[in-house]
């Protein structure tokens, strides 16, 4: 097989397993998450080829996701945001999320600077999105336009803020390793 096809032979892996569960009212993404267990990454070529997808169509399918996201989520939430989602929000991007990062790496014995890196760039990413949707289809739109705005909301938030942040922050990071290394 040509080896553009092996790459994508993972993400029609995942996406006949997502939707053979849908089908018999299973749970598509713990179905897609085993089909890509089963996938069996024991051969070399087959690692090879999944590593090339998750480096470069992997990365091109979750900006298309956060596209998306932008172009239809921001839009149908942003009249439910105020002050108190404003302030929610933020406080799930640092307190919510950082707190237990920090107690996670309570004996890590790292440095304060890399717990609060950890922190702060720590679980986020395309999976806020996925979790969005799943609780979207099971309780639907309706009656939960306030909950599903504040997730849009600190989604967003994440993303500019995370992204505004990360090389200075990481750079930063660096200049102190280098320093403590010497």
């Amino acid at each position: 097989m040509n080896p553009t096809f092996q790459r994508l032979t993972a993400w029609s892996l995942a996406v006949i397993a997502y939707a053979m569960a849908e089908v018999f009212h299973g749970n598509g993404f713990i179905a897609a998450f085993f089909g890509g267990l089963m996938l069996g990454t024991h051969t070399p070529i087959v690692r090879e080829r999944i590593h090339e997808f998750g480096e470069a169509e992997g990365q091109q399918l979750a900006l298309f996701v956060f596209l998306i996201f932008g172009l239809v989520a921001v839009p149908m939430v942003a009249s439910y945001w105020d002050a108190r989602a404003c302030m929610y929000a933020i406080l799930s991007l640092t307190v919510v999320r950082m707190l237990p990062v920090a107690v996670s790496l309570i004996g890590a014995k790292l440095d304060w600077q890399s717990i609060g890196l950890i922190g702060w760039f720590g679980p986020r990413g395309i999976a806020s999105v996925l979790y969005l949707l799943m609780a979207v289809k099971d309780l639907g739109f309706a009656g939960h336009e306030r909950i599903f705005s504040i997730i849009v909301l600190t989604v967003l938030l994440s993303v500019f803020l995370h992204g505004i942040t990360a090389v200075p922050l990481s750079r930063q990071y660096a200049k102190r390793a280098a320093v403590n290394s010497n």
